[in-house]
């Protein structure tokens, strides 16, 4: 049963690969946008200083391991909830975490690793904080708090990952690393496209052609090898 759910979540990761291209280079479009745009270049420059402190940070400080621990425990708790499973424990320590839930799924078990938590509780907080009050004093701020949040995410996701994690074993290597980082292209793409000069349905419309190309591609490919 093992062999086959890795030979399975093997085949959606390849299958994942052409969709990985196809928004990478979506990605690529909308950051030249965005560095070509005097105001909004601004607020990319920001973001990205805000991810280069933070890499400094965990590069050359004392890494800050139960922030992310409880991070970690609190994404699979928060992807159980929605999934609508029980959340019935949860342990956050030095040495590491742990959550009981009553069931669990791929959403539940690799949320910690497709998501940036900070950054999501950031931008919940402010959107929440707007109902209430102005937050147009510091929101200038928000590039460089969402790259310094992303950053972090970025390097103890990739640190994690690299040190071996039992998450990754239900679903192989080849299946669970596309599915991450597809996860992750998703939010760093949506998160984009909001800053863009760009409206959103031309921006869409991009990342369709550049999937739709991409999966022509392969399959172009295929074909020829079967000929």
């Amino acid at each position: 049963m093992t062999v086959l759910r890795h030979l399975f979540f093997a085949c959606v990761g390849l299958i994942l690969l052409p969709a990985l291209a196809g928004m990478l280079e979506t990605l690529f479009a909308l950051l030249v946008d965005l560095q070509t745009d005097p105001v909004r270049g601004q607020t990319l420059l920001t973001f990205l200083a805000g991810g280069a402190l933070q890499l400094l940070i965990f590069l050359f400080l004392p890494q800050p391991f139960r922030s992310y621990v409880l991070a970690h425990e609190l994404s699979h708790a928060l992807a159980a909830w929605f999934s609508g499973a029980r959340v019935n424990r949860l342990n956050v320590g030095k040495e590491g975490g742990s959550v009981e839930v009553s069931h669990t799924n791929l959403l539940i078990t690799l949320a910690p690793y497709m998501f940036p938590f900070y950054s999501l509780l950031l931008l919940t907080v402010t959107a929440a904080a707007g109902l209430f009050t102005d937050v147009s004093p510091w929101t200038p701020l928000l590039p460089f708090a969402l790259g310094f949040t992303g950053s972090f995410h970025l390097c103890f996701t990739l640190q994690a990952l690299s040190a071996g994690q039992s998450d990754i074993e239900p679903y192989g290597p080849l299946g669970a690393y596309p599915i991450i980082a597809f996860g992750n292209l998703f939010i760093l793409l949506a998160g984009i496209m909001l800053l863009t000069p760009r409206e959103i349905p031309e921006t869409l419309l991009l990342l369709a052609r550049n999937l739709l190309d991409y999966y022509r591609a392969v399959w172009n490919q295929f074909h020829l090898l079967l000929q």
